[in-house]
């Protein structure tokens, strides 16, 4: 589907970053079991962990206000929320012994803050995984200050994104990096795996700017700070949009049969290439692809952990195995913007799930940020790999920009 989409608005907050607001500072959570995970998150919640993923439990890991079932908007393609879902803050400040990049941009550097704007860091993750060189993270124009430049997508009389139609670029404007804070050193919204990391932090920075402005039709610039809460939802294909200025395809997936969620991502740059078993499939992503789920557990699913979360954003970074395989072994390779996640899901996402439901071996694409292999499943980086049957019952749509 390439023209006129009505896109759903998503949003979920990190439940492991409003955990660390709540206890007032870092927790290390290399060293904590999946028990002592979910206990810290029901703590800073008020209620139990099974019954935080899910809107229809009034849970506070959702806004107030917005609705997945919303279209949306004209004016900036992203919702508010009120009242504000996040601790306040100090003021906007330097970090203490901030470094712009550790590492270079990395996928897997970007962790959603307190904020619900998980469409966000799900479409910038994607972003720095399928582009890589391509994506500009960087424009420094002086001394702490940085160049963005967004795009704002085509939309009918209706207020719909057209996703082929050229999105249509706004002039560039900067940001310097100072960043809301907790004093001294606690942030409040993204943040990267590495702690004195900001680019993740800035480029949300410049994001929320832009969307502000664009509302209230006032022109972006260092003058302007940012208005959080204009990105508290959204969709990250709109959002992909935004960031890379090119047109996009999306799928619903309950108009797709077993196997075609696999097929599609697997053959996004190999449209000739057969779709029948022992067919290669690009394993990695070439173009941002995005997924998100329904605004609320449809029948025969319950969304009850951290992996598999309701109204909300995803990155989707491939498929395995690399050839199409004869029988239901078909799996998709996605990242939860929250980082991480509590332990294996299985049997209090859905114990009907097949045991096979989740894929946790080597995948050829995922390296540390040394280049050394790592294995699908590590519960500290938010990445995960499930059959396409159960990607179809959870996730309502998925697509991607083209380049």
């Amino acid at each position: 589907m390439t023209g006129k989409k009505s896109l759903c608005v998503v949003g979920a907050r990190n439940p492991y970053a409003y955990a660390e607001l709540k206890e007032k500072g870092k927790i290390d959570w290399t060293n904590k079991t999946a028990n002592e995970k979910a206990r810290l998150v029901e703590k800073a919640f008020g209620r139990p962990f099974n019954k935080l993923f899910d809107p229809v439990y009034g849970s506070s890991l959702f806004p107030k206000t917005g609705s997945s079932s919303a279209t949306l908007p004209l004016t900036g393609d992203a919702v508010s929320c009120n009242p504000n879902p996040c601790p306040a803050m100090d003021d906007f400040l330097q970090l203490p012994n901030a470094s712009f990049f550790v590492d270079r941009e990395r996928y897997d550097d970007l962790i959603q803050g307190c904020l619900p704007d998980c469409y966000f860091i799900a479409a910038l993750c994607s972003y720095a995984w399928a582009t890589k060189s391509q994506a500009a993270f960087q424009n420094r124009i002086e001394a702490n200050n940085y160049s963005y430049m967004f795009y704002a997508p085509q939309t009918d009389a209706n207020g719909n994104i057209v996703l082929s139609a050229q999105p249509v670029a706004d002039p560039a404007f900067t940001v310097n990096d100072k960043i809301p804070l907790i004093r001294p050193d606690t942030k409040i919204f993204s943040r990267s795996v590495s702690a004195n990391e900001i680019w993740p932090c800035i480029y949300e920075k410049a994001y929320a700017t832009w969307i502000h402005c664009r509302k209230n039709r006032i022109a972006p610039g260092p003058q302007v700070n940012p208005d959080y809460l204009s990105i508290c939802q959204g969709n990250p294909l709109s959002t992909l949009m935004h960031l890379t200025g090119k047109t996009a395809v999306s799928y619903d997936t309950k108009n797709l049969v077993n196997g075609e969620c696999y097929t599609k991502i697997g053959l996004q740059v190999i449209p000739a290439a057969s779709t029948k078993s022992g067919a290669p499939v690009q394993i990695k992503t070439n173009y941002p692809t995005v997924a998100w789920t329904y605004a609320t557990a449809p029948d025969g699913v319950s969304y009850r952990n951290d992996v598999i979360v309701a109204n909300h954003s995803y990155s989707v970074l491939g498929v395995y195995p690399p050839l199409i395989p004869a029988d239901d072994k078909k799996y998709i390779v996605l990242r939860n913007p929250f980082g991480q996640k509590s332990g294996d899901p299985r049997a209090d996402v859905d114990p009907n799930l097949p045991a096979d439901a989740y894929f946790t071996g080597i995948w050829g694409p995922l390296k540390d940020a040394a280049g050394r292999q790592k294995v699908l499943g590590d519960p500290l980086d938010g990445i995960f790999a499930i059959k396409d049957s159960v990607f179809r019952k959870y996730f309502a749509g998925f697509g991607w920009v083209k380049y």
